[in-house]
């Protein structure tokens, strides 16, 4: 740990975390912080969301021993995780801000010196991530994060706002993304968003490169209250939301790209739909999806010309229908 840092001084770093019921894993979380060795100054600012649990206190012992270090603020109210994400980055005043949720951890001592000495000689570059590994709680098993990348080989990939907005993209763990904090910004819609680290790095790929160090650095832990465990086709739709909101706010840039997000996610909502819900839920469901594709859904490609009405204009669930049918009469056939 720094010996230089105080918080009287203005720190280089300051280490982001937002909590909410995370007493089974917060102490793992701050130790991986307090454990940097650095060659200058960091904080650590974190905020509690009203925990049920003892993650307050917990954290506030941890604060009271590391006054330096630690700046804890504890909401009496619950203020929901935007907001909360929201008010604890913009009370960060490091040039830099490192994301670490209350359940991950980091497990090198030289992370934040390895993205930092990344981040001064890389000036295009908006934000750093490294490599993770997976750590299933219910199986007490660790992975690589990238099955398909060699381990620890030091190489780097960069990205740019095209491949940000994939809805399926290469992962990069949030927990261990370093960014610059001159160029975060919280537009209006940024309160409802879904998944604030997606739209976070949307917005900084506006502006720069984001590159990913090959090197595992901390964990991300899998478990049943993880937010974006369960995916339904309601957050599939705000995905889609997303996309549009940060098409606009580019200044209606990257048009093909952009659309293209859009596009792949309504489909992504469909197909969701016709595997999760039954009967008139179904029937609604699917309606209220043709609307937002005739509002949101653009023509870039051959393949979305022969798209549009297979899927969105009931003429697949049609012949899905017939198909199904088809196959119960042949079985009642069969059984006669």
């Amino acid at each position: 740990m720094s010996s230089a840092v105080t918080l009287q001084s203005q720190p280089l770093v300051s280490v982001c975390t937002t909590t909410y019921n995370a007493e089974p894993y917060i102490r793992q979380t701050m130790d991986g912080v307090l454990m940097q060795k650095t060659n200058f100054s960091f904080e650590y600012v974190i905020a509690d969301d009203a925990s049920q649990d003892r993650t307050a206190d917990l954290i506030q012992d941890y604060a009271e021993r590391y006054p330096e270090i630690i700046r804890f603020r504890r909401n009496e109210n619950n203020m929901g995780l935007n907001a909360n994400f929201m008010k604890t980055m913009l009370e960060c005043r490091g040039k830099y801000i490192a994301l670490l949720d209350g359940d991950d951890y980091w497990t090198d001592p030289n992370k934040l010196q390895l993205q930092v000495d990344f981040m001064e000689s890389h000036e295009e570059c908006v934000f750093c991530s490294t490599a993770s590994q997976l750590y299933y709680q219910d199986r007490d098993k660790l992975v690589p994060g990238h099955l398909e990348l060699p381990v620890d080989d030091d190489s780097v990939r960069y990205f740019g706002i095209e491949e940000m907005y994939q809805p399926f993209l290469f992962w990069i763990p949030t927990h261990s993304i370093l960014l610059r904090r001159e160029y975060v910004e919280f537009p209006a819609w940024f309160i409802d968003t879904v998944f604030v680290d997606r739209a976070l790095r949307l917005i900084l790929t506006l502006k720069g490169q984001a590159a990913y160090i090959n090197r595992t650095t901390c964990v991300y832990r899998k478990h049943d209250s993880n937010v974006s465990k369960n995916i339904t086709y309601q957050t599939i739709r705000r995905y889609a939301e997303l996309y549009r909101n940060i098409y606009l706010y580019s200044g209606k840039r990257y048009y093909k790209t952009a659309r293209g997000a859009i596009n792949e996610t309504i489909y992504a909502e469909r197909l969701s739909i016709r595997n999760e819900l039954h009967g008139w839920n179904k029937i609604k469901a699917l309606c209220s999806n043709t609307l937002f594709a005739f509002r949101e859904f653009r023509i870039i490609s051959l393949k979305d010309i022969l798209r549009f009405p297979y899927h969105f204009l009931f003429t697949g669930d049609f012949v899905d229908w017939l198909s199904c049918l088809t196959v119960k009469q042949q079985q009642q056939q069969q059984q006669q």
